[in-house]
C-alpha cells in the first residue's frame, strides 16, 4: 500500500508538470515567480534538512521529493518564459518583493540553525507556506482564477497520496510536510475554483483547449 501511494505521488506530480509546462510556455498562465523562487529554495533546503533528521526515509516523505522535483523544473520553465519574453523585471509586484525579503530572513534563520536538522526543517516548512501565500494573495486581490486549476489539483492529489506512507511509517516530518501541503494547496485550489466558477469556468476551459492543442492537434 505504501509503495502504491508512493507511485501515485510520482504520477500526480509528473502529471502536474505535463499540465503546467505547456501553459507557462504558451503564456496561457503567468504564475507569480516569487512563489516558485521561494518554494524552490525552501523545498531544496527542506530535503537537505530532512536527510539529516533521524529516521528519515524517501518513502516516508515521498511528497517532499515530489514537490522538490516539481518546483525545480517548474521554476526553470517560468524563468525561461519570462526571459524569452523580456518580462523578468516587471513580474514582481510589491507583495512578491516583500515575500522575497521574508525568504531572506528565513534563510538566515536556517543558516544559523543548520546544525539542528529539526529546527532547520520546520523553518523551511514555514517558508513553503509563504510561497503558497504569494499566489493565494494574488488570486484574492485580482478576484480571478489567473493560475492553473489543473496544476494545483494534481499537486493537491499528490500531497493527499503522500499522506498515506507518511502516516503508515509514523514519520513526524513527513506528516508535517503533507499536512502543510494538503492544506496550502487545498485552500489555493478552492479559491481558484471559486473564482473560476463565477466566469463559467473560463480558466478551466482555456486550459483544456490549450493542452488539447499542444498535445494532440500539433502532432
Amino acid at each position: 500500500m505504501e509503495k502504491t501511494a508512493g507511485i501515485l505521488v510520482v504520477v500526480f506530480f509528473f502529471g502536474a508538470l505535463l499540465w503546467y509546462a505547456p501553459l507557462i510556455l504558451n503564456r496561457i498562465v503567468s504564475p507569480p515567480p516569487a512563489t516558485w523562487i521561494i518554494g524552490c529554495s525552501a523545498v531544496t533546503l527542506s530535503v537537505w534538512s530532512y536527510h539529516h533528521t533521524p529516521g528519515a526515509s524517501i518513502l516516508g516523505n515521498v511528497a517532499l521529493y515530489g514537490t522538490a522535483t516539481s518546483m525545480v523544473i517548474t521554476l526553470g520553465f517560468i524563468v525561461f518564459a519570462l526571459v524569452r519574453d523580456r518580462e523578468w523585471k516587471v513580474s514582481f509586484d510589491p507583495f512578491q518583493k516583500m515575500c522575497l525579503v521574508i525568504m531572506g530572513i528565513t534563510l538566515a534563520v536556517f543558516v544559523f540553525n543548520k546544525d539542528r536538522a529539526d529546527v532547520a526543517y520546520w523553518t523551511t516548512q514555514v517558508l513553503l507556506v509563504v510561497a503558497y501565500a504569494v499566489t493565494l494573495v494574488k488570486v484574492i486581490k485580482r478576484g480571478v482564477a489567473f493560475d492553473s486549476i489543473g496544476n494545483w489539483a494534481l499537486i493537491f492529489m499528490g500531497s493527499v497520496a503522500g499522506s498515506l506512507p507518511a502516516v503508515m511509517k509514523q514519520d513526524p516530518a513527513g506528516i508535517g510536510n503533507v499536512a502543510r501541503a494538503v492544506i496550502s494547496s487545498g485552500i489555493l485550489l478552492a479559491c481558484l475554483i471559486w473564482y473560476d466558477r463565477k466566469t463559467g469556468f473560463k480558466r478551466w476551459k482555456e486550459e483544456v483547449v490549450a493542452l488539447k492543442t499542444f498535445y494532440i492537434q500539433n502532432k
